[in-house]
């Protein structure tokens, strides 16, 4: 969790000490947290969520894990918003289908896994 920035030293040894005990998040913290870090007060880049995100995930039991990577890499290499990434990810990792009428969304549904970059 060293990725992460400390504004409450009392929150967060309070969150080191539930993942230490075990805690699991979900894809809605994970929304969450993209958008504080890249918001106003963080200014975090694409990369830079991505990179502190992905750090947490190898500390944190996460449910969807492999779908909460796949939506974190595709926020990296596209301009999509983090929630339509979630739908494209699962889309992909668990083979949930999606219909949309957003071009940008529909467009990146459309393509094959690995043209997905």
């Amino acid at each position: 969790m060293k990725q992460l920035p400390v504004v409450n030293p009392e929150q967060s040894e309070i969150v080191a000490r539930l993942v230490r005990e075990g805690a699991t998040t979900g894809l809605e913290l994970l929304s969450e947290c993209v958008y504080v870090l890249s918001g106003k007060i963080y200014e975090f880049t694409r990369d830079q969520v991505v990179d502190a995100l992905t750090a947490l995930l190898e500390d944190i039991d996460c449910e969807h894990h492999t779908t909460a990577l796949e939506a974190l890499r595709l926020y990296g290499a596209n301009k999509l918003d983090f929630p339509d990434c979630i739908l494209a990810a699962r889309h992909t990792v668990e083979e949930i289908p999606v219909s949309t009428f957003d071009r940008k969304l529909q467009k990146l549904l459309e393509q094959e896994p690995s043209e997905r970059l």
